[in-house]
């Protein structure tokens, strides 16, 4: 098994703290858990060398020398030497990835809200394509320490069609529009529809252009969108002038301070897809690999090859179990978790084409095939091939 360097650990465990804890916040329980993990994982490794390590960084402009036997000093000394770069402290409002303060929808990233709510179900209505969208925030560190963000959206329907055929991504972008060089440059898939905006949150242009090319391009005769109660969704007459004559139309409003209980992604689509996209990101920093997760052009063709894994016919009922603990259907599904068959804790063999003797990243969700990093990012495995 090849060595993993003990930099790139605490690397990754910096940039997953970015973007799930409070930098400014003081230290919670699991923190100081995961801290005492960290220091007993590098105390070993320091150990076992028997010699002085010398950690290389590429995107440090100096060398290291950690000539130390114990993970204390280590830590003192790479606060002296500042390699962890401090919050700013004054972050701007755009810079913060939190929900709106005024949606009340989401609860706070180190409180744990479980509201009590009387009988969700929706009252019987005749066949109809119930849609459900939710968007997540998501951020990435530059290499100026400065911080971008980003919102994905998707869809869901407890119907055949579970995912819609394209994931809606709005960028930021200082003026809210990409220039001419990005514009011709940056990755594009048939199952990506990439927009911007200066803040990286949608906006209600935005809003309705998603209404018009995502929403309405792929439903039939009558629809009921399930939203949540974010002040962009609001203005439903806007939306009504732009949807076909044809088709009869009618949104449902979640009240705010639900979301862990009855928003359907929230309950469980969500989170199994960042740790899917996590999965990677992780894989890309521990193995010191030449990409940059913060770029644009990675960004977009990894929630590509997420996004397909997700559609796979496999996790079909993880769609439809999501519905069932909202409450909004009765049958019960038994579901496959896209991580835990992609990323089992076993990953033995070896990468599905000929010759190639790299290290496995996962399993592929469609057609199982063991693939390697350079053969599933690198050489674009879009594959549509089921296979039970």
């Amino acid at each position: 098994m090849d060595s993993v360097n003990p930099m790139n650990v605490l690397k990754l465990l910096e940039e997953d703290y970015k973007q799930l804890c409070q930098l400014d916040g003081q230290p919670r329980e699991a923190d100081k858990q995961l801290k005492e993990l960290v220091k007993e994982f590098m105390d070993v490794k320091i150990n076992r060398a028997g010699s002085s390590l010398l950690a290389l960084e590429e995107d440090l402009h100096y060398e290291l020398q950690t000539d130390m036997r114990t993970f204390d000093k280590f830590e003192k000394l790479v606060a002296a030497s500042n390699q962890l770069a401090e919050p700013d402290e004054n972050p701007s409002q755009e810079d913060k990835v939190v929900e709106p303060l005024s949606s009340g929808t989401e609860p706070s990233s180190n409180k744990f809200y479980v509201p009590r709510i009387t009988n969700p179900k929706q009252p019987p209505k005749n066949a109809v394509t119930l849609d459900y969208k939710k968007r997540y925030k998501n951020r990435r560190s530059s290499e100026n320490s400065m911080t971008h963000s980003y919102t994905v959206m998707m869809t869901i329907s407890p119907g055949k069609r579970k995912f819609l055929p394209q994931l809606w991504i709005t960028l930021q972008e200082d003026k809210g529009v990409f220039g001419p060089i990005l514009a011709r440059t940056m990755f594009r898939a048939d199952n990506l529809y990439v927009t911007a905006s200066a803040s990286g949150k949608m906006t209600k242009k935005l809003y309705l252009e998603w209404c018009e090319k995502i929403l309405f391009s792929h439903v039939e005769d009558r629809r009921i969108l399930l939203a949540d109660s974010w002040r962009t969704y609001s203005d439903q007459e806007a939306v009504l002038e732009s949807k076909p004559e044809e088709l009869e139309d009618e949104m449902i409003t979640i009240l705010p301070r639900v979301t862990g209980d009855i928003q359907p992604l929230d309950r469980l689509s969500f989170r199994m897809y960042k740790d899917f996209f996590r999965k990677i990101s992780s894989f890309i920093i521990l193995h010191s690999l030449p990409l940059q997760v913060h770029h644009r052009y990675v960004i977009l063709k990894m929630h590509s090859l997420v996004y397909q894994q997700f559609q796979s016919p496999r996790f079909g009922d993880l769609v439809n179990q999501v519905w069932h603990l909202c409450g909004y259907t009765d049958e019960s599904f038994d579901y496959v978790n896209p991580t835990e068959f992609s990323f089992p804790k076993k990953l033995t063999g070896h990468c599905d084409h000929e010759n190639c003797d790299e290290r496995l990243l996962l399993k592929y969700g469609w057609c199982k095939a063991p693939l390697c990093f350079h053969h599933f990012y690198d050489q674009y495995h879009l594959c549509k091939i089921y296979l039970p």
